[in-house]
């Protein structure tokens, strides 16, 4: 009869197999979609918990809440994340968005529980000697897919940030099955990956993350002349082979600058996010990244270079992503969960374990550096980060931790964050309210609410119909659209172009004093969703994450205005965009 760890073993590998693999079942119901690697997953910890519960006290295998062959199933490090990534999940709850609930629920679990301690229990016997195998020929698929350009293809629907994160985790272990190969085979297959990971990489921070991987791999695996050969050998080709890569060379994509006096918008996105923690301790919610950054990008008056208006997608740095999302707390315990991993998987290595903790060593620390670039703890990519965390685990040297590393270390942590964490929160503007509950409302500089579709003119109200502009240069054009007041809309259609066209409108202010701008605008799309707005030289920016239908958007800030005519520039910052109308309203009038 099949043992439960063969069967765990059998799903786990299954899981790590079909985790490029975007596309998945969808549940009835809530109609989230799971993929079939979290499938295979919760499969295998129900196989588990059923079996186990078949079995004598004296029986062998355990179930769920107990210790098998000296694998622990949840680590301090693991509870820690968990409890920590917990905040941003409150938060996501107190918005009410139940399927997004579920669906980071079941991921936060997969990454952080139930796949390293199905990875722990699997491997346990055999050490990651089954678990290197399945990693390489993942990553061989990967790779092959991605040169003949078959990685956007359904079911995969890989984006170049999760493919790229994908072979950075496996390179390690297929780098090990190379360096087994006799000399002539080895060095073709060495060749030939580095070709096909320099030829489909098209960023410099993943490039930059193989090549730490390399060097790890050939600094640990033993036999260090070889080691070190391939490993330059293997950096020299990447390097190469990036004269071969159509586009702009990926090592430019690591300056902040495109050209003089612009700067790239993921630069801007980094400085909105280092906000978070003053207006948001506990997180904007998890997968509430983009509806965060928007309420505070307005504060950033940078405008980005017309070459880079979009993040590619799953190009986000994970660190800044889990700030927005959920906290201080979870950087420190996810930056705490990869070091005791790495840390684990190091010391098996030192005392014997053979080449595959010294791989598991290099991946982690490969996806710790890819992840300042690219989001890991996602859909398909935190399957892989889970068993790696899980195989690091259960192959720590069996010495029986000291007290300062069972209770003083944890406690320090942990205590430091939270510290670090109300720190940082009370660091924010003078004079600014802070946020109240996790779902609290920003301070009025940072507001930006969805309004009434109207606004009624007078009681200190102004309004200007759009497609009244006095001059406007393309993209920019007047056109008839349904819903628009008047039936007229200023508009810049999606491909149209971004960064250039400008058109001016104009207000005539009988009373000076600070008004609040409106703008009655429809998004396309969450990258379609911005407008830039200079009156008198102050600019603002018109942003929210409502689209597909017309709505009234107020602006972040108030502008102090004199009596008399005040010219209007419009900016164009994305394509994709309409604006019926804008309004200013006195805010004295108001009160």
């Amino acid at each position: 009869m099949t043992s439960v760890v063969q069967i765990e073993r059998i799903l786990l590998m299954a899981a790590l197999i079909t985790a490029p693999i975007q596309s998945g079942v969808r549940l009835p119901g809530p109609g989230v979609e799971v993929p079939l690697a979290t499938l295979f997953i919760f499969a295998a910890a129900a196989a588990a918990g059923l079996a186990s519960r078949r079995r004598t006290a004296g029986g062998g295998d355990a179930g769920l809440g107990a210790t098998t062959a000296g694998v622990r199933p949840l680590a301090w490090p693991q509870a820690f994340f968990m409890l920590a990534a917990a905040l941003g999940l409150a938060a996501l709850v107190a918005s009410r968005a139940w399927t997004d609930v579920l669906k980071e629920s079941v991921q936060l679990a997969e990454v952080a529980l139930v796949a390293p301690w199905l990875a722990a229990r699997a491997v346990r016997r055999d050490g990651v000697a089954r678990l290197g195998d399945c990693l390489a020929g993942v990553t061989v698929a990967v790779l092959g897919l991605a040169v003949l350009g078959w990685r956007e293809s359904w079911p995969l629907a890989l984006s170049d940030a999760k493919s790229a994160v994908f072979v950075v985790g496996g390179l390690p272990f297929l780098l090990g099955r190379c360096g087994g190969l006799r000399r002539p085979l080895r060095e073709a297959a060495v060749v030939a990956v580095g070709l096909a990971v320099g030829v489909t990489f098209g960023h410099g921070g993943m490039l930059v993350a193989a090549l730490v991987v390399v060097a790890l791999v050939g600094v640990t695996a033993g036999r260090a002349g070889r080691w070190v050969t391939v490993a330059a050998g293997l950096a020299l080709v990447m390097g190469s082979a990036l004269q071969a890569t159509a586009g702009t060379n990926p090592w430019s994509q690591l300056s902040l600058h495109f050209s003089s006096g612009h700067v790239r918008r993921g630069y801007i996105e980094a400085r909105a996010a280092l906000l978070a923690p003053r207006h948001r301790p506990f997180g904007g919610g998890l997968g509430k990244y983009l509806e965060t950054i928007n309420e505070l990008r307005p504060l950033q008056p940078l405008v980005p270079d017309p070459r880079d208006q979009k993040i590619p997608r799953d190009g986000n740095c994970q660190y800044l992503v889990t700030l927005v999302e959920a906290g201080l707390p979870a950087v420190v315990a996810l930056l705490t969960m990869v070091a005791w991993a790495a840390c684990s998987a190091a010391g098996a290595a030192r005392s014997g374990g053979g080449p595959g903790p010294a791989a598991a060593v290099a991946a982690i620390v490969g996806w710790g550096v890819a992840g300042l670039f690219c989001v890991f703890v996602s859909r398909g990519g935190g399957v892989w980060f889970g068993a790696l965390f899980g195989a690091a685990s259960a192959l720590r040297p069996g010495v029986r931790p000291k007290v300062l590393q069972r209770r003083l270390l944890p406690a320090s942590v942990v205590a430091g964050s939270l510290v670090l964490a109300l720190v940082w929160a009370g660091e924010g503007d003078a004079g600014a309210v802070r946020s109240r509950g996790l779902r609290g409302g920003l301070d009025r500089r940072l507001r930006v609410v969805d309004l009434p579709d109207e606004l009624a003119v007078g009681g200190g109200i102004l309004k200007v119909e759009a497609e009244a502009a006095r001059e406007t240069t393309p993209p920019f054009v007047v056109g008839a659209f349904d819903g628009a007041s008047g039936g007229g809309a200023l508009a810049i259609s999606e491909g149209a172009g971004k960064g250039t066209g400008t058109a001016t409108l104009a207000f005539e202010v009988s009373e000076p004093g600070e008004y609040l701008l409106y703008g009655r605008v429809w998004w396309d799309d969450a990258c379609s969703n911005s407008l830039r707005i200079v009156i008198s030289e102050e600019a603002t920016v018109l942003t929210d994450e409502v689209f597909g239908r017309w709505h009234v958007v107020e602006a972040a800030r108030p502008h102090r205005l004199t009596a008399g005519t005040h010219t209007v520039r419009l900016e164009n910052l994305e394509d994709g965009i309409r604006l019926d109308w804008l309004a200013l309203r006195r805010l004295e009038a108001a009160r």
